[in-house]
């Protein structure tokens, strides 16, 4: 998506979203367990959105978040922001 700010300049939004296993997300796949993204990718941030839990990794120009349900993943998501 092509976003404008105040300004008038242009910047590139992205967001994916990943909830089936037929994807690999950095070589996890939805269905891994809870430890298995944590021993892969470290720590994550742990946020509450409208009572539903995630997992939030901050990187450079973006997110990730990684949603869980009886501790597998459910859903993987990142945005990128280009600005």
């Amino acid at each position: 998506m092509l976003e404008t700010n105040e300004s008038g300049e242009n910047f590139g939004v992205y967001d994916i979203k990943v909830t089936s296993n037929k994807w690999s997300v950095s070589g996890l796949k939805i269905g891994t367990s809870k430890n298995g993204l944590l021993t892969k990718f470290g720590g994550g941030r742990e946020v509450q959105e409208n009572g539903n839990p995630y997992l939030a990794y901050f990187i450079t120009d973006g997110y990730a978040r990684f949603r869980f349900k009886h501790n597998r993943l459910t859903e993987a998501a990142w945005e990128l922001n280009f600005c």
